[in-house]
């Protein structure tokens, strides 16, 4: 009589813990529908990624040549144009560099 009861109780656990994983899945399903989880995940991209190497010469450039550019001009308005230049200009020249789109 006890094993019975034992195993009757089991089953209504499993089949409890069924249902809520069935219900927890469900849940899991819309929320991915509705919260545009696939695009996020796809939003980094393959030509964002840079290794720690690539992203510290790529710092160490542009404070380069940020640097040459205040310590050598003498007009300060010619300074923040080469500034202005030097920012439009690095992401250019790191395509140049590391030229991730042919990978």
């Amino acid at each position: 009589m006890k094993r019975a009861q034992r195993e009757l109780e089991a089953r209504k656990a499993q089949e409890l813990e069924a249902r809520r994983a069935a219900r927890r899945k469900q849940r899991h399903a819309l929320w991915r529908k509705v919260s545009f989880y696939e695009a996020r995940q796809r939003s980094s991209g393959k030509l964002a990624r840079r290794s720690r190497g690539e992203r510290v010469f790529i710092a160490v450039l542009g404070l380069a040549l940020l640097t040459i550019v205040w310590y050598f001009t003498q007009s300060v308005a010619l300074a923040i144009a080469l500034t202005c230049l030097v920012l439009l200009f690095l992401p250019v020249l790191v395509i140049l560099i590391f030229d991730k789109r042919s990978a």
